[in-house]
């Protein structure tokens, strides 16, 4: 028995610096692709005005934040790394010891005023985002 837990402490272990060995692969890989500079900073849902998205310009790092009642907003959810190629926005999440890497991607496009990002629902793109131009205070 104690073998078996000896065994599977290891397994984990070996795992999770597997992980990060990979996690830094990815980082690098998503620091040398193309970035649509129009898509740093933050930008409002249009479905539900109390959800906002932050593309970073440093660290290409996409994340989410909501607008609560106080006013503050808060992020949350899983920190994505993006880049774009093609017009196709592509989302890459870490991996974690029970999960691979995630990725997803979309067809976008910035309307003509850079205004809006426009994703591609059922065939047609539609304004997803409007662009907000003041700086938001997050609290973690």
């Amino acid at each position: 028995m104690k073998r078996l837990v000896f065994i599977t402490i290891l397994v984990v272990l070996l795992s999770a610096c597997s992980k990060d060995k990979q996690n830094a692969e990815m980082h690098q890989f998503v620091a040398e692709q193309e970035h649509d500079e129009r898509l740093f900073g933050w930008w409002q849902s249009i479905n539900s005005l109390s959800d906002f998205v932050y593309y970073d310009s440093v660290t290409y790092e996409q994340y989410n934040a909501t607008k609560e009642a106080s006013g503050t907003f808060r992020k949350w959810g899983q920190h994505w790394y993006w880049y774009t190629k093609d017009m196709w926005l592509y989302g890459i999440r870490d991996a974690t010891p029970l999960t691979g890497l995630i990725d997803s991607r979309i067809e976008y496009r910035i309307s003509d005023d850079n205004e809006f990002i426009l994703t591609k629902v059922n065939g047609d793109f539609t304004q997803s985002y409007k662009k907000v131009h003041e700086e938001l205070q997050i609290v973690d």
